[in-house]
């Protein structure tokens, strides 16, 4: 692909050249106002430069980003490996703190599919609390599964106290959040249900 040439140039250009490029995000336009100007001429073509880059790495970021989403589908065969690779690549781009903000929001919706596909492959037959234990338990493979690649990727990539963060928001807080509204809602389906009982029952001792 056009865009995995791009980032295999960059990659020889830094290890043969030693030329390195910048992965600090542009700085806003009002912080850029706000910078006394000396050299017009020269600011103009730092400028120019900076935006190329800007928009090559945009390019390549969104190509990254697709393959990594692609990976998150169950029928992906690309393993591991391929994940800390694409993940290395934006590394080489972008700084550490926009890459994992980008994959964690990726891996979120990512679990967020898992516990809603099991919930709604329920057995009709199974209502209220029942069914949403029984959705968590089918869950509980595949969010394992992902958990175990999940820390070996990370560790091609990250810190241990990154990792454990990250783990941490994805997958704990992500399951006890959905975990949270699926009980409410349960609740409150519960509530209306005795409600109308009740109403029933009124109904027919007054007759």
């Amino acid at each position: 692909a056009f865009e995995e040439a791009v980032l295999q140039l960059l990659l020889n250009i830094l290890s043969q050249c030693g030329v390195a490029f910048p992965t600090s995000c542009p700085a806003s336009s009002e912080e850029a106002s706000s910078t006394p100007n000396l050299s017009m001429p020269r600011d103009d073509l730092a400028l120019e430069v900076q935006e190329a880059w800007d928009d090559v790495r945009f390019s390549l970021r969104s190509h990254l980003l697709g393959k990594l989403q692609m990976m998150t589908e169950p029928s992906q065969t690309e393993g591991e490996l391929s994940k800390i690779f694409y993940l290395q690549q934006l590394l080489f781009l972008y700084p550490e703190t926009k890459v994992f903000s980008w994959y964690q929001h990726l891996q979120i919706k990512a679990v967020l599919s898992v516990l809603r596909n099991c919930q709604s492959c329920i057995p009709g037959g199974e209502k209220g609390f029942d069914r949403l234990s029984l959705g968590f338990q089918r869950a509980s493979p595949a969010l394992c599964s992902m958990l175990r690649e999940e820390i070996h990727v990370l560790n091609g990539v990250a810190e241990p106290y990154n990792i454990l963060a990250f783990l941490n928001h994805v997958y704990l807080n992500t399951v006890a959040q959905e975990l949270g509204v699926l009980m409410d809602k349960e609740i409150e389906t519960a509530l209306k249900d005795n409600t109308t009982h009740s109403m029933k029952g009124g109904k027919l001792s007054s007759k």
